[in-house]
């Protein structure tokens, strides 16, 4: 039965028309299937749903714009074979759909588990104290990377130059302090900024509030720094508010969809404007526009599919999964470093050099991954355990017994749904393992600034 799977997967690949075909097909149903399944019919903000939809804005982009003719595959990609171009295309098929089946049966389950537990949310959810821990870490992390010279901004150059930069000027260890204080931030802004959404006066005014601090920091982030990637801050403020006040109003299904839209549009424009800003130039602005959210989310796991099929890499039968076990523990406690997916990409690409020494990286997705592993067998593994890990960020919204920390969990991880898909399990799981840790500090800090206060407040 496998051989004769195998085999039709080989004969539908030579023709890319049926791949998107089947590609459309089996994700809007996947979406509708999980929209079904959902806690509010309403609720747009589920780790699986929005999985699905990063997915579909990724490959269905670039394969209709390479199919009416955009030049969209640079010259020598291992896309530019339509074979291999739709065996990707089918690969990301098979991905969503080990997905969706693991995904949809324990979702239902977790519905029943907690579904007569009443909900009574902390006031700690709600108090101002968030805002100032954020204005206090804002403050530290603009004081400690000024001081030590790792504020880099355009003046630099694009993101590569940036990364290079950081690499010469400071230590190992040095970026890894770095990192955190970075993602620490990140996750106070949406404690910060989503008890300001929560508090609105209504609906209207928490929706104008949210789009205005998401265009903000995307403003911010894109003129100074050069990243896009701040606009997404808009999914877990918009979680973290519905979740204690909204109700899945927040974002209903139309406005999300015109949202998603409107970013990706915005994605690409902003691409457009940075390649004038660095070139002088608007070439290639029709293409730019039309592209994935990133082409090379395209052009990596056709790379592995050429080079697994031409026998000129080795499959790896599931040794990255335990790769991403050891990487739980601290890079100083390993004899050897532990070289990530997508820093061996650069290596295999450029023939030994590092990213610094390339002075680009790549992302090392889902679908890459799991045909490294296992060809199409290991793409369907690689979904369900995508799976089991969104679940247990849902585990968090749908478990009403962890009324105080359950939405600060559930907002500070739901942007990993994006990175399900557009990164290694061992990267994936550093996240997931370091997110879980700062949001925990996040509360001990809040809880003991409220002690203080409460216990000031008696004494006087």
């Amino acid at each position: 039965m496998i051989i004769l799977i195998i085999s039709f997967f080989d004969l539908l690949s030579t023709n890319v028309y049926p791949c998107l075909f089947l590609f459309i097909l089996f994700s809007t149903s996947s979406v509708k299937i999980l929209r079904t399944i959902s806690t509010d019919k309403n609720d747009i903000i589920d780790p699986g749903i929005l999985f699905l939809i990063f997915v579909i804005l990724t490959i269905f982009p670039i394969a209709v714009s390479y199919l009416i003719g955009f030049e969209v595959i640079a010259t020598g990609w291992s896309i530019s074979n339509k074979y291999i171009f739709g065996k990707v295309i089918l690969s990301n098929v098979i991905l969503v759909m080990a997905f969706t089946f693991v995904y949809a049966i324990f979702s239902r389950k977790q519905n029943n588990r907690y579904k007569f537990v009443k909900v009574n949310y902390s006031r700690i959810l709600y108090s101002n104290v968030w805002i100032y821990i954020y204005i206090a870490i804002f403050i530290m992390h603009i004081a400690i990377m000024y001081s030590t010279g790792a504020l880099y901004s355009r003046s630099v150059g694009g993101s590569g130059e940036m990364v290079q930069a950081m690499a010469n000027d400071h230590s190992f260890a040095a970026r890894q302090i770095f990192s955190r204080l970075s993602t620490l931030l990140d996750i106070a802004s949406i404690f910060a900024f989503g008890v300001l959404v929560s508090r609105a006066k209504n609906l209207f005014n928490a929706r104008v509030l949210l789009f205005g601090i998401s265009l903000s920091f995307f403003l911010y982030s894109f003129i100074l720094f050069g990243s896009r990637g701040a606009a997404t801050i808009i999914l877990p403020i918009a979680a973290y508010a519905d979740l204690i006040r909204w109700k899945g109003k927040l974002l209903e299904w139309r406005l999300f969809l015109i949202i998603a839209f409107g970013g990706w549009l915005a994605f690409h424009l902003a691409d457009i404007l940075e390649y004038y800003y660095y070139t002088g130039s608007f070439d290639y602005w029709l293409p730019r526009l039309f592209t994935a959210l990133e082409p090379r989310m395209v052009e990596n796991p056709g790379l592995i599919i050429s080079w697994i099929d031409n026998r000129e890499e080795p499959l790896r039968y599931g040794s990255t999964y335990f790769l991403a076990i050891k990487s739980l523990l601290p890079s100083q406690l390993h004899s050897e470093k532990i070289v990530p997916l997508s820093e061996w990409l650069v290596q295999k690409m450029t023939g030994g050099l590092s990213v610094v020494e390339a002075g680009f990286g790549v992302t090392f997705g889902a679908v890459t991954e799991g045909y490294l592993n296992g060809k199409i067998i290991g793409v369907a593994v690689q979904g369900v355990i995508l799976a089991f890990i969104a679940l247990g960020i849902r585990y968090f919204k749908v478990n009403k017994k962890l009324q105080t920390i359950g939405p600060l969990f559930y907002s500070g991880l739901i942007l990993l749904s994006y990175k399900l898909y557009r990164t290694d399990t061992s990267a994936l799981i550093k996240r997931l393992e370091w997110g879980m840790i700062l949001i925990f500090i996040l509360i001990i800090i809040a809880h003991i600034l409220i002690h203080s206060v409460r216990k000031n407040s008696l004494n006087t």
